[in-house]
């Protein structure tokens, strides 16, 4: 076992000098207590995927708690991966980083309760983790010193008020309209099958290579085990040319959101089938139509995705290591570290859609 996870009590109880606040670390999302999903906002965020995440992509997670009189005001999830730190400059600069996030590539982050108090527990956690600490997709007002905000990649979110895929295209721009007409006609003949993700096969999982090797910021890899044993609310959609795999996504629905988890594509056959494209579109056109206000369809792919009415959500992370030299240094070079791409601005729609 990792020292970092020997050293993680199952039930250990810390005074903070905030008087009444006191922190407890853990070990297994299993040991979290109720209340932890009370305050958490997304599916990806509960005790439920964090077990599953334990099980299907291990990565010493461990759990930090901030009660004040008893009652749970905050909570974080870190892990421990190696990445590439310089990844959205594509440059190998491999290291090994302790992560205060949620161990799969979603948008949501792995800080939850009211500001005030993640913010005391965050300054516990960064006293307390060793090496290169890093905060994913935290929000833009946080609170992080003596650790360094930066921009991290946005998440594209369409936010509409159409209550079908006809109504959608209709709204959209002459221009919009047409290409994504002769966009569609790229998939005529395609068969669209969903299930749940226990047919995922070992053709799905080369479909995500693709996805993932052609990606500029690699963050880690899933496994074949990780997608295959998902819980049957994730809904696996898989587009065939006869029985050749074109493009996959995976879906879960959560209260007014649907979220794009996963997928793949057959980067040979992409320009053929405009799969790419055809596969987000198709997933908009499903969500629309079951009534989500609200898709949101993760943080690659920018400019395809902001083509189907998508707006950029900023997102941040921070970075901090104790040693005082190294934050320092850390700090002076934010702006080469940080996501800097200009996302051109689209026009879709004949009406702006609610920001």
């Amino acid at each position: 076992m990792d020292k970092i996870a020997d050293n993680v009590a199952p039930n250990t109880m810390h005074p903070l000098k905030e008087g009444s606040y006191h922190m407890q670390k853990m070990a297994s999302a299993s040991l979290l207590p109720p209340a932890w999903d009370e305050l958490a906002q997304y599916c990806f965020q509960k005790r439920a995927f964090y077990t599953y995440t334990e099980q299907y992509n291990p990565c010493k997670q461990r759990y930090y708690l901030l009660y004040q009189n008893n009652r749970l005001m905050a909570g974080a999830s870190v892990y421990s991966i190696r990445i590439d730190l310089l990844t959205f400059l594509n440059i190998p600069s491999p290291v090994n980083l302790q992560v205060v996030g949620i161990p799969a590539t979603v948008a949501p982050g792995g800080l939850i309760g009211d500001k005030a108090s993640v913010e005391i527990l965050l300054q516990h956690i960064l006293a307390s983790e060793k090496g290169l600490v890093v905060g994913m997709n935290t929000p833009a007002d946080l609170n992080c010193h003596p650790a360094t905000p930066m921009r991290n990649m946005p998440t594209i979110v369409i936010q509409h008020n159409h209550n079908a895929w006809d109504e959608y295209l209709t709204s959209l721009r002459s221009d919009y309209r047409r290409r994504m007409k002769k966009i569609n006609r790229k998939f005529e003949g395609v068969t669209e099958v969903v299930t749940d993700c226990s047919v995922f096969t070992q053709q799905h999982y080369g479909l995500y290579l693709q996805v993932y090797k052609r990606s500029k910021s690699k963050v880690e890899k899933l496994s074949f085990d990780f997608f295959k044993n998902l819980p049957p609310e994730y809904k696996l959609t898989t587009y065939y040319a006869e029985e050749t795999p074109l493009c996959w996504h995976i879906t879960i629905e959560d209260g007014e959101v649907l979220w794009f988890f996963f997928g793949g594509t057959d980067y040979s056959l992409n320009a053929q089938y405009h799969a790419y494209f055809n596969n987000i579109a198709n997933l908009v056109k499903h969500a629309i139509n079951k009534g989500f206000k609200v898709i949101d369809l993760g943080q690659t792919a920018e400019v395809p995705k902001t083509r189907l009415g998508g707006v950029p959500r900023e997102l941040y992370l921070f970075i901090y290591h104790r040693n005082k030299l190294l934050n320092f240094l850390l700090r002076k070079g934010a702006a080469l570290l940080q996501y800097n791409r200009k996302i051109p601005a689209t026009n879709v729609f004949n009406q702006p859609t609610p920001s």
